[in-house]
């Protein structure tokens, strides 16, 4: 069984247990560390985002004199090697809390993209959504978040999700006409175009990282960013023609 996470897997439910342990680090009450070690274990066999997340925050500063290599020795050392992995897979599938996926429907219009037949929304475009002003349309949690000693590993998982993605969405183009897309119901169309606007914003969001400076990542996200600025127009409401 793969031992990575889909990035529609937030749970990590694809994870195996076998190889964490419980901490050998044993204190009392007032053991910190010991403390924070047995609730990130907790967290962990939960496989849930959050609470992962909240422990692996409070290990990191209960061992913020340790350089960010010793702090993840130590967690894979007390809870075993699989350990890092969730957290890192935590951290990459940590949503942005103020928005629905990176979008939210736009109060305009309802959704609907026009004001009036033939009448595009102003605010939204003719999409029927508006980005999140807090994600930026990219649905990750803010990377200051991530603790230095995981930002690289986050990255790259980020990236693998971001590839995963646009391959359904190629798919889904190669397999259905604009046609087909564009006359599913409501709630599936909004659902595709907000999977459009998110790929197009966690593009851009990478190319802003140290992945930017890949020549090879660079060159192809800016070409696929543009292919996702025509999907995206396809879907628009256009203006009535006179």
């Amino acid at each position: 069984m793969s031992e990575e996470t889909n990035s529609n897997d937030p749970n990590m439910t694809v994870y195996s247990l076998a190889r964490l342990k419980p901490p050998s680090l044993k204190g009392g009450p007032s053991d910190r560390l010991s403390h924070a070690l047995h609730k990130l274990y907790e967290g962990l066999l939960s496989k849930k985002v959050e609470p992962i997340c909240c422990a692996y925050q409070v290990v990191s500063e209960v061992c913020r004199a340790l350089s960010a290599s010793d702090i993840v020795g130590l967690v894979d050392r007390e809870l075993g090697t699989t350990a890092k992995k969730m957290v890192v897979s935590a951290y990459s599938h940590r949503h942005c809390f103020m928005c629905k996926g990176g979008t939210n429907e736009c109060d305009q219009c309802e959704g609907a993209g026009q004001e009036a037949p033939g009448r595009p929304c102003f605010r939204c475009e003719g999409l029927g959504l508006i980005i999140c002003d807090f994600c930026h349309a990219t649905d990750w949690a803010d990377r200051q978040t991530i603790p230095v000693d995981l930002k690289s590993s986050v990255l790259d998982r980020h990236l693998v999700h971001v590839k995963t993605d646009l391959q359904l969405i190629q798919t889904t183009f190669a397999q259905e006409s604009l046609d087909s897309l564009k006359g599913k119901p409501k709630s599936e169309k909004i659902k595709f175009i907000t999977s459009l606007v998110r790929i197009q914003a966690q593009m851009n969001d990478l190319l802003k990282t140290d992945l930017g400076g890949d020549p090879q990542i660079s060159e192809k996200f800016n070409k696929l960013i543009q292919s996702v600025s025509d999907w995206l127009n396809m879907f628009r409401v256009q203006p009535q023609k006179k």
